[in-house]
């Protein structure tokens, strides 16, 4: 016997891709922008920890 699992769906919510489709901006692509600057001005793992 084979069980079965039904995969857990990981799409938008509706505001987000509303927002997306429109050309805003949305909390979760600010928050990633934010990341991806304080990685870009980091050397080290250290560096980016501290601030």
């Amino acid at each position: 016997m084979k069980l079965q699992f039904q995969e857990e769906r990981t799409g938008k919510q509706y505001g987000e891709y509303l927002a997306e489709k429109e050309g805003r901006m949305t909390w979760k692509k600010i928050i990633q922008m934010d990341i991806d600057y304080a990685i870009s001005r980091s050397r080290t793992m250290e560096e980016f920890v501290a601030g």
